[in-house]
């Protein structure tokens, strides 16, 4: 099982946990949320995805400004004076906000018209579930894996992963095998089958 467990996890590109500074501006005034955004992040912006210390703040005016200055906001006072995360291994997710940091993320890609999967709802609590195993060969996000899920999942593995889910009543936990790949925590015969399905890999999202 442990050669497939990972590919179960829907990894891929274009994730919102992964996403580059194009498009930034070389001057902005941005605002307050954006600072202290950004300011979580310390002097590691790049592997944040947010250009480098100096960009930041901007990458986020320009990102965040018209389609989703309520979750920015919403993140930041989660967040606290005292936020926790480390973008090298968590991604864009703060801790004790788990909820906030996806709203941005899929209010974000939501925004640019990049959302995988909004016909299939099942995919949200999958991948967030998949996401949150910090598996080093695990989804590199919600949004790489919601894309993987609506190509892969629900196209090719449906009856299997919707018995999955619904043994996880919507609510998959996953862990890490000694690969790094996720593994479902409980309803293990519906994820054994879900991971047979899939066989060979999943295809990265967006390929």
């Amino acid at each position: 099982m442990a050669g497939n467990a990972g590919a179960v996890g829907v990894s891929g590109s274009g994730g919102g946990g992964s996403g580059g500074s194009e498009g930034a501006e070389t001057s902005c005034i941005p605002r307050q949320e954006c600072r202290s955004y950004c300011a979580a992040f310390g002097v590691d912006t790049a592997s944040c995805g947010m250009g480098d210390s100096s960009q930041c703040a901007c990458v986020c005016e320009k990102r965040f400004d018209e389609p989703c200055p309520q979750e920015l906001a919403a993140l930041v006072a989660c967040a606290g004076t005292s936020p926790d995360v480390d973008c090298a291994t968590r991604g864009r997710i703060f801790a004790g906000c788990e909820t906030e940091s996806f709203a941005l993320e899929l209010c974000d890609f939501r925004g640019r018209e990049r959302l995988c999967a909004q016909a299939y709802p099942r995919c949200l609590p999958y991948c967030e579930g998949a996401v949150l195993g910090y598996c080093s060969l695990g989804p590199s996000s919600v949004t790489s894996c919601l894309c993987g899920c609506e190509a892969s999942l629900v196209a090719r593995c449906d009856p299997q992963f919707e018995a999955f889910m619904d043994c996880t009543a919507d609510a998959p936990a996953f862990s890490c095998d000694g690969d790094g790949r996720n593994v479902a925590t409980s309803c293990l015969p519906q994820w054994q089958a879900l991971d047979s399905c899939v066989g060979g890999g999943l295809p990265d999202a967006g390929n």
